[in-house]
């Protein structure tokens, strides 16, 4: 019963819904123990999240999806009829990986307004998804947090920070990002997002740079990975590449992921009991 939040101070640079699409499929392949868990996708215009797991292109030719039907849009309707409810939210929801991981579509509106008229019962959706899973992952727009996205942070149990390998961003996070009372006070965990271990700003060196003790943890970038998410078989890597040799690059690339996943879930706290 905790929301994981996963977020970056700086826009396309760090990754940061590769790595929830690959926490998400870990955890739920691998780590689960039972638990069952949401994966949400808040971003405006951006189809990222859901097409790691599914071609959106394909179910909307076929007319095999309606995405009023399911997603954000429609449970947008089902709020302001006052009929959503812990019972009927997995109706709307894409199983990924039946009984430990659905996935709730993002909203398809274009017009930035009718975007945030969505995003505004994002707590409401948040409250429920809370109740009614284990774990709820939400992918939220990356840079500096309009209202909408500062109210999920704030809400978060947990928020998976995604930082670049860029001195020059770095040097913001560490200087001024860092700082700001919501990561001062809440609960959080730092990832290095497409890293690259033969930089000279690997992590050991960074945490020398910037004199911090905090542990970094890093995702390493992948093309075999990264092919397979423009596939849309995010989940088949894993399937795939659990047991790869750990010095093998794909098995360097899941290891990094599963280090990562046993972190967030030691902590936050979990009741299975509902």
């Amino acid at each position: 019963m905790a929301i994981v939040t996963f977020w970056g101070p700086n826009v396309n640079q760090s990754g940061s819904t590769a790595v929830a699409a690959s926490v998400a499929s870990m955890i739920a392949l691998d780590l689960s123990k039972g638990y069952n868990s949401i994966l949400i996708t808040t971003n405006y215009r951006d189809n990222t999240l859901e097409s790691s797991f599914k071609d959106i292109e394909k179910l909307t030719s076929r007319s095999t999806i309606d995405f009023t039907d399911v997603g954000l849009d429609a449970l947008d309707r089902l709020i302001k009829s006052g009929k959503l409810s812990i019972e009927n939210l997995k109706d709307y929801t894409t199983p990924i990986l039946k009984g430990s991981l659905d996935l709730m579509f993002g909203t398809q509106k274009k017009e930035k307004e009718l975007y945030e008229k969505v995003m505004q019962i994002m707590p409401n959706i948040l409250d429920c998804a809370e109740a009614a899973y284990d774990i709820t992952f939400v992918d939220v727009q990356n840079g500096a947090p309009d209202e909408y996205v500062q109210k999920i942070l704030e809400k978060s149990d947990l928020i998976v920070v995604n930082i670049s390998q860029s001195m020059a961003l770095l040097k913001d996070f560490f200087n001024n990002v860092v700082n700001t009372d919501l990561l001062r006070e809440k609960k959080h965990v730092l990832v290095v997002g497409r890293y690259d271990r033969h930089s000279k700003y690997n992590v050991k060196n960074l945490n020398k740079y910037f004199k911090t003790k905090e542990r970094i943890f890093t995702v390493p970038y992948n093309t075999q990975f990264f092919d397979m998410q423009n596939d849309h078989r995010t989940l088949e890597f894993f399937i795939k590449y659990m047991k790869e040799d750990p010095s093998e690059r794909n098995g360097i690339f899941v290891n990094d992921i599963k280090e990562l996943s046993e972190h967030i879930l030691e902590n936050i706290v979990i009741s299975t009991n509902k």
